[in-house]
């Protein structure tokens, strides 16, 4: 492995560890953070880890293809292609993603209902006509791979920004992604 790499694999471990321990919690009011201690045997992959998968998915995909396609485009499709795996749909007709065939990757983790209805909606949200005003963490949530995959720190932080758009359109939410 590259260093490249390695980087990109270390920060996906790291997050969806840290994904995992707060998932455990994430809908518990009523625990205190010093009972975080271990990461249960049963951890769950949550949604937020599903789509950064998803989000470089998108970006190797678009790499590795022959005809031209936008990495925003690509990463648009990818998150269809998590949809499919929240829903069992199976509606999204480009494949791009050949995670959405890992099992512990079609599981439904309480989604956020913004990313949902946009990526129901049909249409891609972009900074020109973004979907909603949604200023939500699940924009930002999801786009670490971007910065870490791309050479440039300029092309990075505008794909961010894109690729937060798709489903969240407040200024709040595509400014902290490009910021990531």
């Amino acid at each position: 492995m590259t260093l490249k790499e390695d980087k990109i694999l270390g920060s996906l471990v790291a997050g969806a560890l840290g994904d995992a321990l707060g998932y455990q919690i994430e809908f518990d009011r009523g625990i205190k953070p010093r009972q975080i201690t271990k990461i249960e045997k049963d951890a769950k992959i949550s949604d937020d880890t599903q789509m950064t998968l998803f989000t470089l998915t998108g970006l190797l995909w678009a790499d590795s293809i022959d005809e031209e396609i936008s990495y925003s485009d690509a990463i648009y499709l990818s998150y269809l292609d998590w949809l499919d795996t929240q829903e069992s749909e199976n509606k999204n007709i480009v494949r791009t993603s050949w995670i959405k065939n890992v099992p512990e990757l079609n599981k439904l983790r309480a989604p956020g209902n913004t990313c949902l209805s946009a990526l129901l909606s049909g249409k891609m949200g972009t900074l020109d006509k973004p979907l909603n005003n949604s200023s939500g963490c699940g924009a930002v949530m999801r786009v670490a791979p971007i910065g870490l995959y791309m050479d440039n720190p300029v092309d990075a932080a505008k794909l961010g920004a894109e690729s937060a758009v798709i489903t969240h359109g407040s200024p709040l939410a595509y400014y902290s992604a490009y910021i990531l």
